[in-house]
């Protein structure tokens, strides 16, 4: 009896030093990172390195041009890890090293303030959203080499971004959202943009027109009724007044049935139809459309006030005057949609990533933004669980979001 205790006790006791031993590995292995100045870097079997991470909070906040050193350590930079320049608001410009393979997802996230980025003409592949929310570019050109492009990886919310790829470079339908690409081939010197191409764009972009058309449409529904409608009755009446009396009857018998016929048939007919038309397309049309044109007003009201919870909860201040205009007149005029609006201010803005927010805090601030409410439980736990677990990417919620029918 006491052997086999203390055979039990002694596996339990090995069981546990390795475990111990496990745990301990973790720190070992960030400890084996080398730094050169500002660079973390990790040193490949072959003898070239990976560049791991860039100490922003030693960089301090002023705006510089970043030029990535070509080696670190002495060993050449063949890659960049995912997440290396995740967030930092300070480079005016990057230049990428030749030798560079790979660029890992999320690499350059969110830096927007870069207004230029220059690619190794040995690049080979770039990970999905790796220059996501560099709000500021306006021209990219990628190089031939280049193999794969991920999803979203150079998404554009302002759509002002152009990109120039070659055709023989695979890239996911969304890679370019709301961006104008341009393919290029062999022997094109000045290449311009190529429909059958652009289909690879259009997938992730349906998300939205489906929100374009419900307001765009409703401004020249309502010109073209106004105008058509006014022409159409002063030459009927003028031309055709003997038509009149039988459309008229058709609109205004309910309302005037009764008194129309005891006083008008005795008098004048020419009086009859000059009245009941005015009357009867006066009244007619101020209460059917009434339920339409109070769409129109509350639309705009509803819009400028989900502008104002973007600024309160995603920024956590209260808006300019300025600046709710922009955004607001941005979409009432068509140029953009609310979910481009509320892309910027969730995935893009400066401001809201210096925030830092957690997943729990991200979350309820989608849940505020878009429902103007707070969270349930079940349904917060479910989105927290999927950005942890990396099922899902914030950015991804954020189109869910955008697409929930309760928004």
């Amino acid at each position: 009896m006491v052997e086999n205790r203390c055979k039990r006790l002694s596996c339990v006791f090995s069981v546990f030093v390795l475990l111990m031993t496990m745990i301990a590995v973790r720190p070992i292995v960030r400890a084996e990172w080398e730094f050169d100045g500002l660079f973390s870097y990790q040193t490949n079997a072959d003898g070239t390195c990976t560049l791991m991470y860039f100490d922003g909070e030693a960089a301090g906040t002023d705006p510089r041009d970043l030029v990535i050193p070509q080696t670190l350590g002495g060993h050449q930079v063949v890659s960049i890890a995912d997440g290396a320049f995740y967030g930092l608001n300070i480079f005016n410009s990057v230049v990428i090293p030749e030798g560079v393979v790979s660029i890992g997802s999320q690499a350059f996230y969110a830096n927007s303030k870069c207004t230029s980025i220059t690619f190794p003409s040995t690049l080979k592949r770039i990970g999905s959203q790796a220059f996501l929310a560099n709000s500021l570019l306006t021209e990219v050109r990628l190089p031939k080499a280049l193999e794969y492009v991920g999803s979203r990886a150079f998404y554009s919310a302002s759509g002002r971004l152009h990109v120039y790829v070659y055709a023989t470079t695979q890239y996911e339908v969304d890679a370019f959202q709301n961006a104008q690409v341009t393919v290029i081939t062999d022997g094109d010197p000045t290449p311009t943009p190529i429909p059958t191409k652009n289909p690879t764009n259009t997938p992730t972009l349906t998300k939205k027109p489906t929100k374009a058309p419900t307001k765009t449409p409703t401004k020249k529904p309502t010109k073209a009724p106004t105008k058509a409608p006014t022409k159409a009755p002063t030459k009927a009446p003028t031309k055709a007044p003997t038509k009149a009396p039988t459309k008229a009857p058709t609109k205004a018998p309910t309302k005037a049935p009764t008194k129309a016929p005891t006083k008008v048939p005795t008098k004048a007919p020419t009086k009859a139809p000059t009245k009941t038309p005015t009357k009867a397309p006066t009244k007619a049309p101020t209460k059917a459309p009434t339920k339409k044109p109070t769409a129109k007003p509350t639309q705009k009201p509803s819009f400028s006030d989900f502008v104002e919870r973007l600024y309160v909860c995603a920024l956590a201040r209260k808006s300019d005057a300025g600046g709710k205009k922009y955004w607001t007149e941005e979409v009432t005029s068509g140029r953009r949609t609310g979910g481009d609006c509320a892309r910027y201010f969730l995935l893009e803005a400066p401001e809201f990533m210096n925030r830092k927010l957690s997943t729990d805090e991200f979350v309820e601030t989608l849940y505020k933004t878009f429902f103007d409410r707070k969270s349930d439980a079940a349904g917060k736990k479910g989105w927290v669980d999927a950005i942890n677990s990396k099922k899902m990417t914030r950015a991804q919620v954020v189109e869910n979001f955008i697409e929930s029918t309760e928004w």
